[in-house]
């Protein structure tokens, strides 16, 4: 049969139901997006060469060395990179652009603006394909645009945490579509644009894992999604349990394909990534969260800004970024500022702390591996990675600006939870950038809270509530939780949710013109 029989309700497929939804609702999104765009522009022009100036520094200059040079042998050039292969590919576009253009200036800043702008459309499509309303998913691509850390992320500090998080939510949405090889392939992408956003490769291998030798409940409460028209025939027909082995196949040719340019192989790039997390031994960088209320001998985060080793180093040299020469925070010994409990150093009670967050995820994550169930446990992820282990960055959190956009659109108790860790995130990240280190260009104090921020008492209130957004957000990863928030999301994904459109009489002579809900 081609089509329903006589009488029969019509059931659309997922994929034109979404599909209609988003045609429907792209006109409004695509003005909230042109506006933010406009918004990041105009103060780029207002703050022209604002940022983090040791960043700026090292994008700048690698962007001209990569276009110069050319990729192979970055790593093995006398200065200093700690960056992963993903974004140097981004900034090697960008030297060569400079070099037509003969200045880089704020065109460093570009690809985290767009990248900026791509959050909140996906935000906004990810909540239509939840099944919650246009209004709704506006109201997730809105806050995404709003939200004033992504502006202040990437046009004022002139970082690009936007640009891996990108990665991060495509490979979420190939998952929830049952693409195991396309998410693996973005969730590595992800994970070399920034190392943290690596939260998604195990979300990525337990559900392929679970859905391959258990596929019974293997979509949870969703229906297995329909084929895309553009999907391989590889992907349609593949055997359940072959998509564990290309899964992972996928994901480690495609660390192979970024890291062989650059000279690099496996190895070398495991290396680099380790490289890269040893290179501030500190029990926090600057991020206000429980590990910055700790102190050793007057020294600490929360008592007078000051870091606080989470194992034993010794003393190094100066750093250089090309003609540049920057101290370094491992340049200087942490004796007598090194935290152990008992024999155990703070760095390995930080990272078992993670990883047992990560297993309980997990866990929950493998049971019920419907798109809901993925989406709060990768947000719980996110949020973990910022308060339980060392060696965190206040940007740290970033991931959340995104994924709990698409939770607060359809939740209110979710809106409360974003609100108060959007508030602490930014209050951390404005005082790291104009009060820590005011010598920045075109950056200063501008509402002169500085002090009050990183005061002892402003840094508790800060990680107290990042501390307390974790633990309720633990807590969502419950059945009843979880419930509640399908019953706020309602619509699509959930079969006894569907109403159907209206109906042509059926061959009896019967009315089906009203609208049918499938129980």
């Amino acid at each position: 049969m081609t089509g329903p029989a006589a009488g029969e309700p019509y059931r659309p497929t997922e994929t034109q139901a979404r599909s209609t939804r988003t045609r429907d609702g792209a006109s409004a999104i695509l003005t909230v997006l042109a506006l933010g765009l406009a918004f990041r522009l105009i103060i780029a022009h207002q703050l022209p060469g604002s940022g983090f100036q040791v960043d700026l520094v090292a994008f700048r200059f690698w962007a001209a060395d990569l276009a110069r040079e050319g990729l192979a042998g970055f790593y093995n050039r006398p200065f200093f990179h700690d960056y992963t292969p993903g974004y140097l590919y981004i900034l090697w576009l960008v030297g060569i652009v400079r070099q037509a253009a003969g200045n880089i200036g704020d065109l460093i800043k570009i690809p985290a603006i767009l990248a900026d702008v791509a959050l909140g459309w996906l935000a906004w499509s990810m909540t239509l394909e939840l099944g919650a309303s246009r209004r709704a998913a506006l109201v997730a691509g809105a806050l995404v645009i709003a939200n004033p850390i992504t502006w202040f992320d990437s046009v004022v500090w002139g970082q690009v945490d936007s640009v891996g998080v990108v990665f991060l939510l495509l490979g979420l949405r190939e998952l929830w579509r049952d693409r195991p090889e396309r998410s693996a392939i973005l969730a590595v992408l992800a994970a070399l644009t920034k190392p943290q956003l690596g939260i998604l490769i195990p979300i990525v291998a337990v559900v392929v894992v679970r859905r391959a030798l258990w596929p019974r409940g293997g979509f949870g409460n969703d229906d297995p999604p329909l084929p895309e028209p553009s999907t391989f025939t590889t992907e349609r027909r593949a055997l359940r349990w072959i998509r564990i082995p290309t899964t992972a196949i996928a994901g480690l040719l495609t660390a192979i394909a970024l890291s062989i340019p650059f000279g690099l192989s496996l190895p070398g790039l495991v290396t680099q990534v380790f490289k890269t997390a040893g290179g501030y031994p500190y029990l926090s960088l600057n991020a206000y969260n429980p590990w910055a209320l700790l102190s050793m001998n007057g020294t600490g985060i929360a008592s007078n800004s000051g870091w606080v080793c989470d194992v034993v180093v010794h003393p190094g040299g100066p750093v250089a970024i090309g003609p540049f020469t920057i101290v370094a925070p491992t340049t200087s010994s942490c004796e007598p500022a090194f935290l152990f409990f008992g024999a155990i150093p703070a760095v390995i009670v930080g990272a078992l702390l993670f990883l047992a967050a990560a297993v309980a995820v997990l866990a929950v994550v493998a049971r019920r591996p419907d798109r809901l169930t993925i989406l709060v446990g990768l947000t719980v992820l996110a949020i973990a990675f910022f308060i339980l282990p060392t060696r965190v960055h206040e940007r740290y959190l970033f991931p959340l600006v995104a994924l709990g956009a698409i939770l607060a659109a359809v939740s209110w108790r979710w809106r409360v939870a974003y609100a108060l860790s959007s508030a602490a995130t930014l209050a951390n990240m404005y005082v790291v950038l104009t009060a820590l280190y005011p010598n920045n260009p075109n950056v200063q104090d501008w509402f002169h809270i500085g002090p009050e921020i990183r005061s002892t008492t402003g840094v508790w209130v800060v990680a107290l509530t990042q501390l307390a957004v974790f633990l309720w957000a633990a807590t969502e990863l419950r059945g009843a939780a979880r419930r509640r928030l399908e019953d706020e999301v309602g619509g699509l994904p959930t079969p006894a949710a569907r109403v159907q459109p209206a109906q042509p009489a059926s061959a009896d002579g019967s009315d089906t013109s009203e609208r049918v809900e499938l129980a």
